[in-house]
C-alpha cells in the first residue's frame, strides 16, 4: 500500500460503481491511479477516462491491480515491453485465483512479485 502509483486494469464490464471506492481510497491516500479499459477509452457508467493500454500510461506505474476475470497470458507483452521501456512495476495484484505457476514465475522473472486471490478490498479496509 505504499507504493505511490497504480494503475488498474480491466475490461468495460470490470468497471462498474464499485471501482469509485477503490480509486477513491487510493487518491485518499495520495496515491496516482491510472484505468487502463482493455476494451474501451471511455467508460460511460462512471464518468472516468482509461487508457488501452499500459504502454499508454506515460507515468510511472509501481503496482497493477488486475480486475475480472483477464487472460494474464495475453498481458506477458505488454507487461515485458512495459518493464524494457520504464522498469517501474513492481507488484501485479490480481483479484482472482490465477492457478498458473508459470505465469507467476515469468513475473518474478522481470522483477514483479504477484499476488493472487487477494481482494484489495480487504487491505484497503485497515487503512487509516
Amino acid at each position: 500500500m505504499e507504493q505511490e502509483n497504480w494503475a488498474i486494469i480491466g475490461t468495460k464490464q470490470d468497471f462498474n460503481q464499485d471501482i469509485h471506492k477503490l480509486t477513491g481510497a487510493l487518491r485518499k491516500l495520495g496515491r496516482a491511479v491510472h484505468m487502463v479499459c482493455l476494451q474501451s477509452t471511455r467508460l460511460e457508467n462512471i464518468d472516468l477516462n482509461a487508457h488501452e493500454t499500459i504502454e499508454d500510461i506515460d507515468s510511472q506505474v509501481d503496482v497493477i491491480i488486475l480486475l475480472g476475470d483477464l487472460d494474464h497470458w495475453d498481458l506477458v507483452s505488454r507487461i515485458s515491453q512495459r518493464m524494457q521501456w520504464y522498469g517501474d512495476i513492481k507488484i501485479i495484484w490480481s483479484q482472482s485465483e490465477m492457478n498458473d505457476e508459470r505465469w507467476v514465475s515469468e513475473m518474478y522473472d522481470y522483477g514483479i512479485a504477484v499476488v493472487d486471490n487477494c481482494p484489495i478490498e480487504t487491505i484497503m479496509r485497515f487503512q487509516p
